[in-house]
């Protein structure tokens, strides 16, 4: 929608001056030298103008394509104020013939000029100037400018002979005025272009654009003049001193569009400062708070950057290591403050766990300087990126030499539990076979004791009990 109505006021400001072209044509108007001479001065005063305002726009974006369009308006306009000077009948009391030549000769080198000045803009004003060097460049640039402008002009009034096709209502001097319209016109399409492809609707590049059109209109209209001053001419140099508001007021809008930035990302810019404020509040709330725990747990926290090989510990790690708190770390200095029978374990369970995605779990043996060995467990999980590489891993290290002596403990409560329970078992099977043994006595006593027909001295085995059974 937007570009459809930026193209809508192109297509207007082209239809609007053309309104009055048939008035133009019926028109017997001539004015005075004098007249004309006001416009010029006027037109150069604005085009001036335009030119140090778009230059000024270069100095606080650094954009070569301003620098370039500023010296075209510069040149244009000293163009302009030499046209006055050779206008004004108190000067001059009759203009030679040769400087009618030489004032349509400028005209034209003036306007090719600032045509080529829009078209290289778009070509060469891409780079931008680093701050420290763009007084020095603007300078340059403009001192060359001038110079050459000014040997041209300089060259066009001292020629003894100038071609007469330049000469007004010839139809080389149409041809070439056609050939500099379609020369504008071309410029106005790269521009609008240009302007149309960017997602920020610059209001200084909408005022360039609308400039162009009026000087393709300009040249549409001194194409019918056939002698200075009549209609065609005036009208023609009316839009030239018209176009130049457009520059003018465009670089007003492109700061007020440039402060209303400002402000909003001022403002963007503050929230941020008070969302990273509050941010790190949290942040830091949470590192005291997962200090506060590591320390109440006991636990050590560790980092490490499996692409640089950066290992970072906190002071209670080190000191689970036998490793002094100021020492720098490296997965290195890691190994070396392992036992050595437990290196390349833990080597294994770190690739594994990094290869799989899987959680880092694994106990080994810090050896200490002093000799002393301390059992440890670490657990982590690793970070990876888009692409599933490995770019760290992090976790939490814990003192078990508790638990180790502890499960020893039990172990060997467990070994004196089993050797008691089987010198219990043994003496059960003592006792019982003592007691079978004795049955077995009791029943032959009273086998032999039948047999001699005395009455049996026992009980019938039956009633006999097996200790530890029911009888």
């Amino acid at each position: 929608m937007k570009k459809l109505a930026n193209i809508l006021s192109f297509g207007a400001l082209f239809l609007l001056p053309l309104l009055f072209y048939p008035g133009v044509i019926a028109s017997s108007w001539r004015s005075s030298s004098d007249v004309h001479a006001l416009i010029e001065f006027a037109s150069s005063l604005l085009a001036i103008t335009a030119g140090v305002m778009v230059l000024l726009h270069f100095f606080t974006t650094g954009r070569r394509f301003f620098l370039i369009i500023s010296i075209g308006f510069v040149l244009i306009g000293a163009e302009e104020f030499v046209h006055a000077l050779f206008s004004f009948h108190g000067i001059w009391l009759e203009t030679p013939p040769i400087f009618k030549l030489a004032i349509s000769s400028t005209w034209l080198a003036g306007n090719f000029v600032l045509a080529a000045s829009f078209l290289l803009a778009l070509s060469f004003g891409k780079r931008e100037v680093l701050p420290a060097n763009r007084g020095r460049t603007a300078v340059a640039d403009n001192i060359i400018g001038i110079i050459c402008a000014a040997s041209v002009t300089w060259l066009i009034f001292l020629s003894p002979r100038l071609p007469h096709f330049v000469e007004l209502g010839s139809t080389s001097k149409q041809l070439i005025e056609l050939s500099l319209a379609l020369l504008f016109f071309g410029a106005f399409l790269f521009h609008s272009n240009a302007y149309l492809k960017q997602p920020y609707r610059s209001p200084l590049l909408w005022s360039i654009i609308a400039c162009i059109i009026f000087r393709v209109l300009a040249h549409l209209y001194v194409f019918d003049a056939r002698a200075f001053y009549d209609s065609h001419w005036d009208a023609a140099h009316l839009l030239v001193f018209l176009s130049y508001f457009f520059p003018i007021f465009g670089v007003w809008g492109e700061t007020i569009k440039l402060h209303q930035s400002a402000q909003a990302q001022v403002i963007e810019l503050g929230k941020a400062i008070t969302e990273r404020r509050r941010a790190d509040e949290l942040l830091r709330i949470s590192q005291e708070n997962l200090l506060l725990a590591t320390e109440g747990a006991k636990l050590g926290v560790w980092n490490w950057n499996t692409v640089t090989g950066e290992l970072i510990w906190s002071d209670r790690c080190k000191a689970m290591f036998g490793i002094r708190p100021d020492e720098a770390m490296s997965y290195q200095r890691f190994r070396e403050a392992l036992h050595p029978d437990d290196r390349e374990k833990a080597d294994i369970a770190s690739k594994d766990a990094l290869d799989h995605h899987k959680d880092y779990d694994i106990e080994y043996r810090s050896l200490w300087p002093d000799g002393s060995i301390h059992w440890l467990e670490a657990k982590g999980h690793g970070y990876y990126d888009a692409t599933g590489r490995a770019t760290r891993m992090e976790g939490v290290v814990l003192d078990i030499a508790g638990r180790k002596q502890a499960e020893v403990a039990l172990r060997q409560k467990a070994e004196a539990l089993r050797a008691t329970n089987d010198e219990l078992e043994q003496f059960n099977c003592a006792m019982v076979g003592r007691e079978l043994r004795m049955i077995e006595l009791k029943q032959e006593i009273n086998e032999l004791c039948r047999r001699l027909g005395e009455p049996q001295r026992y009980e019938s085995p039956h009633a006999a009990s097996i200790p530890g059974e029911p009888p």
